[in-house]
Parts: structure tokens; sequence; C-alpha cells
């Protein structure tokens, strides 16, 4: 695995963005981001990795996004394993998380129905919650693509289909999730509008707005689905959003274990992909439907149809896909960088409370800058040193007006970056 900071790649995947005028962390016309689904509580954490291996090895290809999910309410969390930076920094590569934040309550472990607690939502009383999650997603230091309320509406019985959950109610609750990352600066995520069957409800009733919005999702289980998913798209395009496939995989006719589900379902699939252009990304959930709550679906793993997944190897090797590989390369590792090793950062103390001084060595003179950068990737402060001679060098770094949390110092000899150390700024 490539060892630099991620937050270099959500820098450039985001100043890339705008100078194409594409949306937060939207690839390049013409490429579509490989995902995978997906990590749940449903399964031990042993289990879950060895679907994302299993997956890999039927595909071929290591996939860019991961799909997870978090809950607002606090019982439901409790319960939960997930950990979103073990998930992108310890298991092999550092994943890209689409985030699935749940609305819903306690209410299906004693009736089997799904409940949104709105007023609790919207009287600030889960507003500590929103600060956690914003929290621990700020704390990713990478790109995240987020999904508040997935599968909201009422076309499906996906377990955001509450009849007292009203598109207005689910606006409302959006807006506020979105004001209170704003106001964290939680600069790291794209913000990702997600349903499934749109054709069944008046779906463009429960939109935030442009500015709310960077993506549009869709999810699609069967052939119906994707036939219906075009007019969604367009949609989107007239917009100017691009689109994720959030969620898929056959939900019928026995799905991946029956070989006929190639030609009626993955065929049409991918050909909605590639000759939709905005249709960015693709998630494939490889999930043993039939071992968790929706019992009633079939195993979707790849891997329990060698011929399917040999069709589906070779379908990722057209080169509109863009898996990891090729994500990561659009970064030279800072370790490759063939540069004297003496221009190493250091910092002390590190953790710090409000300074901390950073030195390097210079062997010649040379034209320095130390640039500092939040979690996000945005730059806050820069030191420059336009003739700075040979010799151990010292700055002290005050962090007045900062908040507590993880920084970056970048040094840059020449033009060149060199070194990058991560700070942490403990109040």
């Amino acid at each position: 695995m490539n060892k630099y900071p991620l937050f270099l790649l959500c820098l450039l995947i985001y100043n890339f963005a705008v100078a194409q005028n594409l949306q937060k962390f939207e690839p390049a016309e013409g490429r579509i981001l490989h995902g995978l689904g997906q990590f749940t509580s449903d399964y031990p954490q042993a289990e879950n990795w060895q679907q994302v291996s299993e997956y890999q090895q039927a595909a071929g290809q290591v996939p860019v996004i991961y799909s997870v999910y978090t809950f607002i309410d606090p019982v439901l969390d409790a319960a939960d394993s997930t950990d979103f930076i073990d998930i992108t920094q310890n298991h092999g590569q550092p994943y890209v998380l689409l985030i699935g934040l749940s609305l819903h309550d306690t209410t299906y472990l004693q009736t089997g129905e799904f409940n949104i607690p709105v007023e609790a939502l919207l009287n600030g009383s889960l507003d500590y919650r929103i600060l956690e999650i914003a929290g621990q997603i700020k704390a990713v230091a990478a790109p995240v693509y987020l999904r508040p309320g997935f599968e909201f509406g009422t076309g499906n019985r996906g377990i955001h289909e509450d009849p007292d959950l009203s598109a207005a109610d689910f606006v409302a609750i959006w807006k506020r999730i979105f004001q209170i990352f704003q106001n964290e600066q939680v600069e790291n995520v794209a913000w990702v509008w997600n349903t499934v069957n749109p054709d069944k409800f008046a779906y463009q009733d429960w939109y935030p707005g442009d500015e709310y919005v960077d993506w549009w999702g869709l999810n699609l289980f069967t052939s119906g689905q994707i036939n219906g998913g075009a007019a969604f798209c367009a949609a989107a395009a007239d917009r100017d959003r691009p689109v994720m496939i959030c969620e898929s995989c056959p939900i019928s006719n026995d799905g991946i274990l029956n070989d006929a589900n190639w030609n009626d379902w993955f065929v049409p699939y991918f050909n909605l992909i590639r000759s939709t252009p905005n249709i960015k990304a693709f998630v494939y959930i490889s999930d043993p439907w039939n071992e968790g709550i929706f019992s009633e679906w079939p195993d979707s793993r790849l891997e329990q149809n060698a011929y399917i997944a040999g069709q589906y190897a070779a379908e990722m090797q057209n080169p509109a896909y863009l898996h990891m590989d090729e994500y990561l390369s659009a970064v030279p590792p800072a370790s490759e960088i063939k540069l004297p090793s003496h221009y190493q950062l250091r910092s002390y103390p590190n953790p710090f409370n409000n300074e901390t001084t950073i030195s390097y060595d210079l062997n010649r003179a040379a034209r320095v800058q130390l640039e500092f950068y939040d979690s996000a990737g945005r730059k806050i402060r820069t030191y420059a040193k336009s003739g700075q001679q040979p010799g151990v060098k010292r700055y002290r770094f005050s962090a007045d007006g900062l908040s507590s949390g993880l920084y970056f110092c970048r040094l840059v000899i020449d033009g060149q970056p060199v070194s990058t150390q991560k700070i942490l700024l403990v109040r």
C-alpha cells in the first residue's frame, strides 16, 4: 500500500474537481469509481474482511469505495462495531468510505418496523450524536461520501420508509445535519442524496436543494429498477449532478446463484452505467443477505458463482472503471521523492497544547515553505523563507484560533514537497 497522507489525495481530488467544474470528489469525465459493500455489524469483523478479500479476488480488482453504516440512535450506535479509521487505515487499502447515516431508532428490535424519530431529530435532542459523527468523519482525514437517511422516501419498504416521515421533515433533517457539519468545518464530505424506486413516488419533493447536495444516489436490485433508472439520472444531469449507484446486486431469480442473471441483470446494469455519462460511481453489494435481517433475499457474493465472477472480472477490465491502484497513483507517495533524508520534519511536543516546534535540517541554501493543513486538506497557514541558509532550522507553530484535532505540516524545498508530519492539537 502506498504510504502517504491521505489528506493530500483528498486535497488533490477536490482541487481537480473544482478546476474541471465537477462536483465534490467526482472523477474525471468518462471515469467510474469502483465500489464494494458492505461492512455491517450483522457479521463478525473477520467475516466482513473475509468477504472483502473474496470479492477482490473474484473481481480481479481492488475497489476504491467501501460502504459502511452508522446510526444516529445512541442505542444502535453502542451495538455497532464500525470504526471508520480502522477500516481506512488497518486493512491493506485506504478505502474511501461511503457512509449510510441511519436515522431510524430501535423500534425495529421490538416490532420489526422502522421508525424515524422526527421530533428528536428536529428539536436538537440528537444533535450531540450528529456532532459525534461529524467528528468521527473529520478524523478520517480523507474523502468520505455521506448519504443521510439512505433509501429515503415512500417507494420501497427500505429502512427509511416511515409513513410518519414527510418530505418536508426529511428536508429539514437533512439541512440540520448539513448545518452542523458546516459549523464543525467538516470539509472532507461529499453529500449523496440517495433513494430507490424513484418512479413510485414524487422523489423530488424530498430534495434539499443544490447547495446541500453534491451527488445523487440510486439503488438497483431488480431489472425493473435498472430499466427505470435512466429518468432519475437524466434529472440529475439537468442539475449538473453526478450519480452514484450506492447499493446494487440481483435479488430476483436466486440472485448470484443463477447463471441466467448475468444476462438478465448484470448486462443491463453495466450497460446503464457505461452508457450514462453522469453515473460516476457504482457500489456492488457482495453480501450474504440470506443470513441477515433481509433473509428473504439471496446470497449476492460474487465468489459464489464462477461463471458470473469470470464475466464480472472481464467487465472490470474496461478502462472506464477507476480501481484502487490507479486512484492511488494520482499522488506520488512521499517515500518515492528522491531527496536527502535529512529534510525529514520533526515536531516537539507532539501531541501539543498550543505551541509545537517544527524542526528540519538543510544541507544547502534553499527556498523553504512550511505549509499547514487541517484534516480536510485545507491550507490554514504558510511560513515562507526565500533564501534559508544551511543548518538545523526551527519554527514555532502557534495553534491560536484552531480547534483540537489532527493537522499536517508539509515541508516544501525549492517548490518540491519533501516531507509531511502529522501534529495533534489537544486542548
